[in-house]
């Protein structure tokens, strides 16, 4: 995505003309006697108007510059204003608590902090831990998720919390999986294959039913009276 300053004639400009229109109706859906309910519209503006506005926004959201962030909020706080029906001077926390939205510049902290703690919990040597541990020279004013997440970190006082290390590792497609091995069969007892819905629980369960009954029938033939004497 182009920055803010080229956005009347990049991408930018082709989502505003994209929102607007969805903005316009949602407040035709607004109606008090047709209309949508308050959770209706919220549902409706997080997916329909939000869901164009920062769409992969963990890819250039954090790396937004702040006119950019700007114009996003602007279009989340037309949309705010028409699910609760607030007026345009009602305060921005304020507007964006009633309507259950969350605005840009949080969005913007909480998807690079993410990102940071995802390339802190990776293991030695892998490329996106090396480049969120990189220390680099900053050129422009606007600044990556590196520095966007280390900021929202200190912010809320967890820039010195340990990252606990993956539990999993994915492997690459170019790995060789020659150890991995997958057994299917379940022992002489398994299922015949003409039963799909069979699994390793009714097989368990079959197997303690069949030994109760067997109990049960020898309990039966101690307890059972002897026959009459003549």
């Amino acid at each position: 995505m182009m920055p803010l300053e080229k956005e009347a004639d990049g991408s930018h400009g082709e989502v505003l003309v994209t929102v607007r229109p969805r903005t316009a109706q949602l407040k035709k859906l607004t109606g008090r006697s047709w209309g949508l309910g308050e959770q209706q519209l919220r549902t409706v503006a997080n997916g329909y108007v939000r869901g164009a506005l920062e769409y992969a926004a963990a890819a250039w959201l954090p790396a937004a510059s702040p006119s950019h962030v700007e114009l996003i909020d602007r279009e989340l706080r037309a949309a705010a204003r028409a699910v609760t029906g607030c007026t345009a001077s009602t305060p921005v926390h304020a507007l964006m608590s009633e309507a259950g939205m969350t605005d840009a510049w949080s969005r913007r902290q909480a998807l690079a902090a993410r990102m940071v703690g995802l390339a802190a919990s990776l293991p030695e040597g892998d490329p996106l831990r090396s480049v969120g541990e990189a220390v680099v020279p900053r050129r422009l004013k606007t600044t990556g998720w590196r520095e966007v997440g280390a900021a929202a970190l200190a912010a809320a006082d967890a820039r010195d919390i340990p990252v606990e290390a993956r539990l999993h590792h994915t492997l690459p497609p170019w790995a060789d999986n020659s150890t991995v091995h997958f057994h299917l069969d379940l022992g002489p007892r398994a299922r015949p294959l003409g039963n799909i819905t069979g699994t390793a629980r009714d097989v368990q369960r079959d197997d303690v039913v069949a030994a109760l009954a067997a109990g049960y029938a020898a309990h039966k033939s101690r307890v059972a009276p002897s026959p009459p004497r003549r």
